[in-house]
């Protein structure tokens, strides 16, 4: 009982997690486009 809820564990942190956080990932926009964009309105004030 305890090994197949560790091994659960395990399956949930190694696999699951990652395809979790690339699959919310696609749904926001680089870090890069926000930073271009203030230096953009920044040379342009």
């Amino acid at each position: 009982m305890v090994f197949g809820g560790l091994a659960l564990v395990v399956l949930f942190t190694l696999y699951l997690t990652p395809v979790i956080y690339l699959g919310l990932a696609r749904f926001t926009k680089p870090r890069g486009d926000e930073s271009k964009l203030l230096g953009e309105e920044l040379e342009k004030a």
